[in-house]
Protein backbone atom coordinates (compact mmCIF):
# COMPACT_ATOMS: atom_id res chain seq x y z
CA UNK A 1 0.00 0.00 0.00
CA UNK A 2 2.38 2.59 -0.35
CA UNK A 3 2.47 5.04 -3.02
CA UNK A 4 4.08 6.06 -5.83
CA UNK A 5 8.06 6.98 -4.61
CA UNK A 6 10.10 8.86 -6.41
CA UNK A 7 13.56 7.48 -6.84
CA UNK A 8 16.32 9.59 -6.30
CA UNK A 9 19.87 9.59 -8.03
CA UNK A 10 22.18 12.68 -8.39
CA UNK A 11 22.91 14.31 -11.05
CA UNK A 12 19.10 14.07 -11.12
CA UNK A 13 18.71 14.62 -15.23
CA UNK A 14 19.27 11.18 -16.16
CA UNK A 15 16.45 8.26 -17.59
CA UNK A 16 15.04 5.74 -15.49
CA UNK A 17 14.00 2.14 -16.53
CA UNK A 18 13.80 -1.71 -16.20
CA UNK A 19 10.09 -2.90 -14.42
CA UNK A 20 7.19 -1.60 -16.44
CA UNK A 21 6.47 -0.47 -12.71
CA UNK A 22 9.38 2.68 -13.00
CA UNK A 23 8.27 5.65 -15.55
CA UNK A 24 11.50 7.55 -17.17
CA UNK A 25 11.62 10.20 -14.56
CA UNK A 26 11.91 7.75 -11.57
CA UNK A 27 8.34 7.39 -10.37
CA UNK A 28 8.07 3.57 -8.94
CA UNK A 29 4.67 2.15 -8.74
CA UNK A 30 4.65 -0.89 -6.02
CA UNK A 31 0.91 -1.56 -7.28
CA UNK A 32 2.10 -2.45 -10.79
CA UNK A 33 5.44 -4.26 -9.89
CA UNK A 34 4.38 -7.05 -7.76
CA UNK A 35 6.05 -8.66 -4.94
CA UNK A 36 9.65 -9.34 -5.33
CA UNK A 37 13.29 -7.96 -6.03
CA UNK A 38 13.22 -5.67 -9.21
CA UNK A 39 16.64 -4.37 -10.65
CA UNK A 40 15.94 -0.48 -12.17
CA UNK A 41 18.38 1.37 -14.11
CA UNK A 42 19.49 4.76 -13.72
CA UNK A 43 21.35 6.32 -17.39
CA UNK A 44 22.82 9.82 -17.22
CA UNK A 45 24.77 11.82 -20.07
CA UNK A 46 26.62 14.59 -18.86
CA UNK A 47 27.55 17.64 -21.45
CA UNK A 48 30.84 16.07 -22.98
CA UNK A 49 28.61 12.94 -23.74
CA UNK A 50 29.78 10.33 -20.90
CA UNK A 51 27.79 8.04 -20.14
CA UNK A 52 27.17 6.59 -16.71
CA UNK A 53 24.90 3.63 -16.18
CA UNK A 54 24.32 2.07 -12.54
CA UNK A 55 21.59 0.02 -11.27
CA UNK A 56 20.04 -0.33 -8.27
CA UNK A 57 17.33 -2.84 -6.61
CA UNK A 58 13.93 -2.15 -5.25
CA UNK A 59 12.51 -4.70 -3.23
CA UNK A 60 8.47 -4.82 -2.68
CA UNK A 61 7.65 -7.30 0.16
CA UNK A 62 4.07 -8.60 0.84
CA UNK A 63 1.63 -6.54 3.12
CA UNK A 64 2.50 -7.91 6.89
CA UNK A 65 -0.46 -9.51 9.21
CA UNK A 66 -0.80 -9.42 12.00
CA UNK A 67 -3.43 -11.79 14.27
CA UNK A 68 -4.04 -10.89 17.91
CA UNK A 69 -6.19 -12.50 20.69
CA UNK A 70 -9.82 -11.04 20.72
CA UNK A 71 -9.37 -10.63 25.26
CA UNK A 72 -7.00 -12.19 26.83
CA UNK A 73 -7.10 -12.57 30.54
CA UNK A 74 -4.77 -11.52 33.10
CA UNK A 75 -4.67 -11.21 36.80
CA UNK A 76 -3.64 -7.97 38.79
CA UNK A 77 -1.16 -8.19 41.19
CA UNK A 78 2.69 -8.56 41.03
CA UNK A 79 4.82 -9.46 38.35
CA UNK A 80 5.14 -8.13 34.77
CA UNK A 81 3.44 -9.78 31.34
CA UNK A 82 5.03 -9.15 27.72
CA UNK A 83 1.34 -7.90 25.25
CA UNK A 84 3.55 -9.15 22.72
CA UNK A 85 3.94 -12.78 24.14
CA UNK A 86 -0.07 -12.29 25.68
CA UNK A 87 -1.52 -10.63 22.49
CA UNK A 88 -0.37 -11.57 19.07
CA UNK A 89 -1.01 -15.52 17.83
CA UNK A 90 0.69 -14.59 14.57
CA UNK A 91 2.58 -11.96 12.42
CA UNK A 92 3.97 -12.21 8.87
CA UNK A 93 6.92 -11.57 8.08
CA UNK A 94 8.39 -11.24 11.95
CA UNK A 95 11.29 -8.82 12.09
CA UNK A 96 8.97 -5.98 12.83
CA UNK A 97 8.61 -3.73 15.45
CA UNK A 98 5.71 -3.63 17.71
CA UNK A 99 3.88 -0.15 19.56
CA UNK A 100 1.19 -0.78 21.88
CA UNK A 101 -1.60 1.27 22.95
CA UNK A 102 -3.50 0.59 26.39
CA UNK A 103 -6.62 2.69 26.58
CA UNK A 104 -5.40 4.97 24.55
CA UNK A 105 -2.17 5.53 26.57
CA UNK A 106 1.42 4.46 24.89
CA UNK A 107 2.59 2.01 26.96
CA UNK A 108 5.88 -0.33 26.51
CA UNK A 109 6.14 -4.43 25.69
CA UNK A 110 6.70 -5.27 29.23
CA UNK A 111 3.51 -4.02 31.60
CA UNK A 112 3.22 -4.11 35.47
CA UNK A 113 0.38 -5.44 36.44
CA UNK A 114 0.35 -3.81 39.74
CA UNK A 115 -0.17 -0.87 38.18
CA UNK A 116 -3.67 -1.79 36.86
CA UNK A 117 -6.93 -2.04 38.45
CA UNK A 118 -9.58 -4.79 37.87
CA UNK A 119 -10.68 -3.64 34.25
CA UNK A 120 -11.84 -4.48 30.67
CA UNK A 121 -9.14 -1.89 28.72
CA UNK A 122 -8.82 -1.81 24.90
CA UNK A 123 -5.73 -2.45 23.35
CA UNK A 124 -4.33 -1.05 20.34
CA UNK A 125 -1.65 -3.32 18.53
CA UNK A 126 0.86 -1.26 15.50
CA UNK A 127 3.19 -3.31 13.71
CA UNK A 128 5.26 -1.96 11.49
CA UNK A 129 8.11 -3.44 9.07
CA UNK A 130 9.53 -1.25 6.79
CA UNK A 131 7.53 1.15 4.99
CA UNK A 132 4.59 -1.36 6.25
CA UNK A 133 2.43 -1.02 9.28
CA UNK A 134 -0.87 -2.96 10.33
CA UNK A 135 -2.67 -2.48 12.83
CA UNK A 136 -5.12 -4.69 14.76
CA UNK A 137 -7.50 -4.14 18.16
CA UNK A 138 -8.12 -6.60 21.28
CA UNK A 139 -8.91 -6.21 24.78
CA UNK A 140 -6.91 -7.16 27.61
CA UNK A 141 -9.44 -8.39 30.86
CA UNK A 142 -7.34 -7.24 34.69
CA UNK A 143 -9.18 -9.56 37.35
CA UNK A 144 -8.73 -10.43 40.67
CA UNK A 145 -6.79 -13.60 41.85
CA UNK A 146 -8.79 -16.44 43.24
CA UNK A 147 -8.54 -16.85 47.00
CA UNK A 148 -6.25 -19.52 47.00
CA UNK A 149 -7.07 -21.89 50.69
CA UNK A 150 -5.67 -25.35 51.04
CA UNK A 151 -5.42 -28.19 53.39
CA UNK A 152 -3.93 -26.66 56.65
CA UNK A 153 -0.44 -28.29 57.63
CA UNK A 154 -1.00 -31.80 59.12
CA UNK A 155 1.01 -34.62 61.18
CA UNK A 156 0.42 -37.89 60.06
CA UNK A 157 1.49 -41.30 60.42
CA UNK A 158 3.71 -43.37 58.56
CA UNK A 159 1.39 -46.36 58.79
CA UNK A 160 -1.87 -43.82 57.88
CA UNK A 161 -4.05 -44.55 55.14
CA UNK A 162 -4.37 -42.19 51.86
CA UNK A 163 -4.75 -38.48 52.95
CA UNK A 164 -7.19 -36.22 50.53
CA UNK A 165 -5.43 -32.82 49.98
CA UNK A 166 -7.97 -30.25 49.22
CA UNK A 167 -7.35 -26.73 47.31
CA UNK A 168 -10.58 -24.36 46.93
CA UNK A 169 -9.55 -23.99 43.63
CA UNK A 170 -10.11 -26.70 41.33
CA UNK A 171 -7.59 -27.08 38.18
CA UNK A 172 -4.30 -26.84 40.13
CA UNK A 173 -1.30 -29.43 40.54
CA UNK A 174 0.24 -30.50 43.55
CA UNK A 175 4.00 -30.63 43.63
CA UNK A 176 6.34 -32.00 46.46
CA UNK A 177 7.79 -35.00 47.99
CA UNK A 178 5.56 -37.62 49.53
Amino acid sequence: NTPITQLIANPSSGVWSGDPAVTAAGLFNPSLSGIGDFPIDYVYQDANGCTIDKTMNVRVEAFPTLNTMDTSIVCVGSGTVSLEDLLITNVNPSGGMFSFFLNNDSVPDMIDLQDYNVSNLPVTIVYNRNLCEVRDSAFIEFIEKPLLTITTDTTLCIFDTLFALSASVNGGTWSGSG
